[in-house]
């Protein structure tokens, strides 16, 4: 089978989303495909759940961003869907430091195929923390970068938990945490990680579609379908000093969305140092 060099030249994506992720991916795409990305009217993929925690989020990663990119294709009524799905997680080992992973999805229902993308970083934002006055809030504020980073304002109490957002300026910030210290005697604040409102995720996203339009513009060796990439890890890599295998990864597997064609290329390390070995350092 002969591949198209840019088998998705002229076509339409549509991005489901309502923070403006399609911009982050529209040059990627435009340059590396030759497709038009768009986002579809009417869309409310908050329904899905938030970061904040206003509506809980009930589905997986890849479920939720499968539920979103078919919502936005069934609205513009288009064969190519995109999808992106963030989380942020304080890290167990590293206290204070928080993982942003960010997951990417991508439908063709003509070729009936699903190619995902994810990437794990560190974010450079500190994580949710109580605040008891308006100094602790407006020190945080300033320390992430507010008002170009956003701010979300959380407290609870009888009546549930109560939630602001979209504070734009300083004078609205200061405001807001005044009237809930009226009647609160602790708010918390965190970093707004909507896309639109949070520019170091807007760039870990931007990457990632990036990584995944170069992936779409690669043909399977086997069945020439877009989307041959990295599918696996084998870990394995054998240890220096005592030849155990270790969970370091002894070779990659790149596949295909399609079909079941598989290359496995050994990674170019022959050994492992013995501090990843659990036999050597246990």
């Amino acid at each position: 089978m002969t591949p198209s060099a840019r088998p998705y030249q002229g076509r339409t994506v549509t991005f489901a989303t309502m923070h403006g992720k399609e911009q982050l991916a529209a040059e990627p795409f435009r340059q590396m495909l030759g497709a038009r990305v768009t986002t579809p009217n009417g869309l409310n993929t908050d329904l899905l759940g938030t970061f904040a925690g206003d509506i809980p989020r009930t589905l997986s990663p890849i479920d939720a961003a499968r539920v979103k990119a078919r919502l936005g294709m069934h609205i513009d009524n288009t064969a190519l869907g995109l999808a992106s799905e963030g989380t942020f997680a304080a890290t167990p080992n590293s206290p204070g430091l928080v993982e942003n992973t960010e997951l990417l999805l991508f439908i063709d229902d003509v070729r009936q195929i699903e190619v995902v993308e994810i990437s794990r970083v560190m974010s450079p934002l500190a994580g949710p923390r109580p605040i008891s006055d308006m100094d602790a809030g407006l020190e945080f504020a300033t320390r992430i970068g507010f008002p170009r980073q956003g701010i979300v304002l959380a407290t609870s109490d009888d009546d549930g938990p109560t939630w602001r957002k979209d504070l734009g300026t300083a004078a609205e910030l200061t405001c807001a945490l005044d009237k809930l210290f009226d009647t609160k005697n602790e708010v918390t604040i965190q970093p707004d990680y909507r896309a639109h409102a949070c520019p170091t995720r807007a760039e870990h996203l931007r990457s990632l579609a990036e990584r995944l339009a170069e992936r779409l513009a690669r043909p399977c060796p086997g069945c020439a379908a877009p989307g041959w990439g990295p599918t696996a890890s084998e870990p394995g890599l054998p240890c220096r000093d005592c030849g155990e295998p270790t969970a370091l990864a002894a070779a990659t597997v790149e596949g295909c969305a399609r079909c079941s064609y598989q290359v496995r290329t050994p990674v170019a390390a022959r050994r492992a140092s013995p501090e990843w070995c659990e036999r050597c350092n246990p």
